[in-house]
C-alpha cells in the first residue's frame, strides 16, 4: 500500500494505492497503518486507487471481515449529502472490477452499525479526483496559501 495525503484540492484527502493480491490480514493492516500515519485526520474523505489489484481474489469471507473492520471506525452523525459527510471513491481497471466493488459497496450501503458515508465507484481517475476533492488550487492558489500561513 502507498498513500498520499493530497492537499491541492479544495476537500483535501488521502489517495491509497493498492496492488497486488488482497487477503483480510493485508487489508486490515493498511488500515491500521493508516489510521496511525501523522497526516490522516479522522473524517477525511478517501480515495482508494484499485487499478492495480487484483479483485478476483475478494469473497465474501473477506468482504464481510473488513465490513466488520469499517464497523468499529468512529461514526459520524450524518447523511450522505449532508456537508462534511465523508467520501470514499474506489478507482477500477475495468467492468468485472467495478462490479465486484459494486458488491462490496452495497453490503457495506445496506449493513446495519456501518459508518455513513458517501460511496462511489470510478473508473475515470479524474472524475474520481474532481468527486472527492473538489476543484485543484492553482500554482498561485497554493502560493497566497502558503503566504498566509506565515
Amino acid at each position: 500500500m502507498d498513500h498520499t495525503v493530497r492537499r491541492d484540492f479544495e476537500r483535501p484527502f488521502i489517495e491509497i494505492r493498492i496492488s497486488g493480491e488482497l487477503d483480510v490480514m493485508s487489508s486490515s493492516n493498511r488500515i491500521g497503518e493508516l489510521r496511525t500515519n501523522k497526516h490522516y485526520r479522522e473524517g477525511m474523505n478517501l480515495l482508494f486507487d484499485l487499478r492495480s489489484a487484483q479483485l478476483h481474489s475478494l469473497d465474501i469471507e473477506y468482504m464481510n471481515t473488513l465490513r466488520s473492520n469499517v464497523a468499529h471506525v468512529p461514526a459520524v452523525d450524518s447523511k450522505p449529502g449532508d456537508p462534511g459527510t465523508r467520501r470514499v471513491a474506489f478507482l477500477v481497471a475495468n467492468e468485472s472490477d467495478e462490479m465486484v466493488m459494486k458488491l462490496y459497496k452495497e453490503m457495506l450501503d445496506l449493513s446495519p452499525g456501518t459508518p455513513v458515508r458517501e460511496r462511489e465507484i470510478f473508473m475515470s481517475y479524474a472524475a474520481a479526483v474532481s468527486w472527492i476533492g473538489g476543484a485543484a488550487h492553482s500554482v498561485s492558489d497554493r502560493a497566497a496559501e502558503s503566504g498566509r500561513a506565515s
